[in-house]
């Protein structure tokens, strides 16, 4: 069957062209589809009690070819597909009513061979969303991925408690098979983080927190959870290294204090002093 069909849809422009065999049990297919402007906000999506988008329009484009999968076979089989699209104004909302907004987002991919290669990009939070690589499609599907944070505003987090100012910016980067949720701390997936968080100012109780900046790594491999952190808060650095194993549910940590201001412990007791600094060492080793 030779196709060529345009229309509109739910207030977006399309169009399908390609072709494929109407009398074979296994049709190879070569179709591609385009839209622009379609609203998403009439899509048919099902419920969701997740983050679902409900505003914002999407153009893009769809193309399959090859044989399509056998009924012994699982997505996708040998079939080859690329997807590419570009989002404008896209609104995410939840159960809670809370909402992200997403001034824009596109991102292209294609599936082959049983892998799937992508790239993403977003302005959210007045910064960047980056993410690309590759996922293995299996019972167990395999991730090679990295994920790229600049300048992401914390104060516009859909959070209870959000910060009141403070940015992020990071990499974080995923390589392993992608284990049960129940099991995501002791599995074979390694993560591998580094960040730097700047002028953090959030609410906590009595004493409002300020942080000029916090920035370190956090590595995760084979259940074990490194880190090397360091802060600069009341007026002096905090520095911490150490390990967490989650299989044997033990800590071995480092934490360097130098200069931390004391004037803020009159918040908590009438007797604390009101000025000095504090400097040392503290070792935590041991079970949790």
């Amino acid at each position: 069957l030779q196709h060529d069909i345009q229309g509109v849809i739910l207030g977006s422009n399309f169009d399908l062209k390609g072709k494929f065999p109407l009398n074979a049990d296994n049709p190879v297919l070569n179709s591609q589809l385009n839209w622009t402007g379609l609203n998403i906000a009439q899509f048919p999506l099902p419920p969701s009690t997740g983050w679902h988008p409900t505003e914002g329009k999407v153009s893009g484009s769809l193309t399959l070819a090859g044989p399509a999968p056998a009924k012994e076979e699982s997505f996708p089989g040998r079939l080859k597909g690329s997807l590419k699209f570009d989002a404008q104004n896209l609104k995410l909302q939840n159960a809670d009513a809370k909402v992200i907004n997403l001034n824009t987002l596109s991102g292209d991919g294609n599936i082959e061979n049983n892998r799937l290669h992508y790239k993403l990009k977003s302005d959210v939070f007045n910064g960047t969303f980056l993410s690309d690589g590759h996922v293995t499609l299996a019972n167990t599907p395999v991730l090679d991925n990295q994920i790229e944070l600049t300048h992401l505003d914390l104060s516009q987090l859909p959070l209870n408690t959000a910060p009141e100012k403070g940015s992020i910016s990071g990499t974080i980067k995923l390589k392993g098979p992608l284990p049960d949720p129940d099991n995501f701390l002791t599995g074979k997936l390694n993560i591998i983080t580094s960040f730097k968080v700047a002028d953090l100012s959030m609410p906590a109780g009595k004493l409002p927190l300020n942080v000029q900046s916090f920035e370190g790594k956090l590595n995760l491999k084979q259940g074990k959870l490194t880190h090397n952190l360091k802060g600069n808060l009341f007026d002096g650095t905090v520095k911490t290294k150490g390990s967490l194993d989650f299989h044997k549910n033990k800590t071995t940590s480092d934490i360097m204090l130098d200069h931390i201001s004391l004037g803020w412990t009159p918040l908590f007791h009438e007797s604390a002093p009101s000025s000095g600094t504090l400097t040392g060492n503290l070792s935590v080793n041991g079970p949790l």
